[in-house]
């Protein structure tokens, strides 16, 4: 009987109290929007991981702080068993100047495709390593295959950003 009372006023509280605190007022719509908005304010303080320009976050996340920052998301699809993947792990990725472009210019992940095939197959992806860069709002700008040396990932990669921005829609008017 005792463990009975416990649960049913465990229970009040659970389920009517945060309804007591809520604004009535308040819309779901609204109550979502500041949701949202606190989670973007989080998201703009999430670092890379130490020694990377490679964030650990969801794509949706990534998707998140990008739009938040002005940013495109790149993701880097690979797999373990990949020579090519390897390189970019061991050259590219490692490189001073591309780390610093990537901060400055993406939110960077790397993904497993193997493991994230909902992802892969969202983009379409048929080869390793390929590198997608996409908007905030989830729309594809382009991609790179396979190694490329740092001199070449810029190039190609900065062609991808500069596209993302003329693409992109115009906030000012």
């Amino acid at each position: 009987m005792k463990h009975r009372c416990l649960m049913i006023c465990a229970l009040v509280v659970c389920c009517l109290l945060p309804r007591c605190t809520k604004d009535p007022a308040e819309s779901p719509e609204t109550r979502a929007a500041k949701t949202r908005a606190a989670k973007i304010e989080a998201l703009k303080a999430a670092a890379p991981q130490e020694g990377s320009a490679f964030y650990d976050l969801s794509f949706e996340d990534a998707c998140l702080k990008a739009g938040a920052e002005s940013k495109v998301v790149m993701v880097d699809f690979f797999t373990t068993w990949c020579k090519p993947c390897q390189q970019l792990d061991q050259v590219t990725w490692k490189d001073e100047a591309v780390i610093k472009w990537l901060l400055g210019k993406t939110v960077a992940l790397n993904v497993d495709a193997q493991k994230n095939t909902r992802l892969k197959q969202r983009y379409h992806i048929i080869s390793y390593p390929t590198l997608v860069f996409i908007k905030p709002d989830g729309a594809e700008v382009g991609r790179v295959f396979g190694f490329q040396p740092p001199r070449e990932f810029l190039a190609h990669a900065g062609r991808m950003v500069i596209r993302a921005a003329e693409t992109a829609p115009d906030r000012g008017k």
